[in-house]
């Protein structure tokens, strides 16, 4: 059974009233579910998307959403700034965008990614899913750490249930993570980033102890949206994930309930550095709870990106 967040919250205007959330990938699927029940609290919208037309059109139904949904016409900003996760440059464009803005970040939330991706590196040399799901997500957070310090805010960061696909007991090495792999191996490679999101998350917060920043590791759940079968799926893998859609498969908004859990709650009633599913927290892979991992990933990220630990 899907676990909501109650309405209490959802419903109130002025819970977010100043507060400005950054949110990748916010122009569909579970990250515009997400800005337009914060926008509807009252948060100001940061939209870090790659594609303005897809962006601007989201825009303009969040707005809807906020007319329908709040009896005041007080609607905080919602905004739209590039972002291309496929391109270290952008997220350093991006932050120094931001930066001229002089807003605080309260809520920095890493929900982009992309279950289906032709197979290759990107520019910066880096396999696709490990840079787009990971590595530009982690680039981003270290850029704006000090904003994220200065007002004691919440990092959410989309993780999946397939990061129990790895069964490996170590990292992949540099000349893996940027080697194309081949094309019948997409599901074990977002396995994998979303691995990279988890330990992220746990390494992180043993990082940021006592600074009052705050992080999460969200598995959204199957949300249809999310991974909707596109036209170079192959047929066995149709098949496998048919029945799984039928009986568990959630909406945008249902899919979205754990991210908002998270950044709505009271901080007393979470546990910093978990992983949550359903509004709750839940079990991680045994490589997942690996110190040496989490450690070894976040050393490794920081050499890749040439900055300190």
């Amino acid at each position: 059974m899907v676990k909501l967040v109650a309405e209490s919250l959802l419903k109130n205007p002025e819970l977010l009233r100043g507060k400005v959330a950054i949110i990748t990938g916010a122009n569909s699927g579970i990250g515009e579910a997400t800005a337009k029940a914060m926008n509807a609290c009252g948060a100001h919208i940061i939209m870090a998307c790659r594609s303005e037309e897809k962006a601007k059109a989201a825009v303009d139904r969040i707005q809807e959403h906020y007319k329908t949904n709040v009896s005041n016409d007080n609607q905080p900003p919602v905004e739209f700034m590039k972002l291309d996760l496929s391109q270290l440059e952008s997220v350093r464009e991006f932050v120094t965008a931001f930066e001229s803005k002089n807003l605080q970040i309260n809520y920095l939330i890493n929900n982009a990614g992309c279950v289906f991706m032709d197979h290759g590196v990107t520019k910066d040399g880096y396999e696709q899913f490990f840079q787009v799901n990971y590595l530009s997500h982690f680039l981003l957070t270290r850029l704006l750490l000090e904003n994220l310090k200065a007002n004691n805010a919440r990092i959410l960061n989309l993780s999946s249930g397939a990061h129990k696909f790895p069964k490996r007991d170590k990292l992949p090495t540099e000349e893996e993570l940027r080697t194309p792999m081949e094309k019948d191996y997409k599901m074990v490679l977002y396995g994998l980033s979303k691995l990279y999101m988890l330990l992220f998350t746990i390494e992180l917060q043993k990082k940021l102890q006592g600074t009052g920043v705050t992080t999460f590791s969200i598995d959204p759940g199957y949300v249809k949206s999310e991974l909707g079968q596109k036209d170079d799926t192959p047929g066995w893998m149709k098949l496998m994930t048919k029945p799984f859609e039928l009986m568990f498969s959630k909406n945008v908004f249902q899919g979205a309930q754990t991210s908002l859990h998270c950044a709505l709650m009271p901080l007393e009633e979470l546990t910093p550095g978990e992983h949550y599913e359903n509004c709750g927290i839940t079990a991680k892979s045994k490589m997942a709870t690996n110190e040496e991992l989490q450690a070894e990933l976040y050393r490794m990220t920081c050499k890749f990106l040439e900055i300190e630990q």
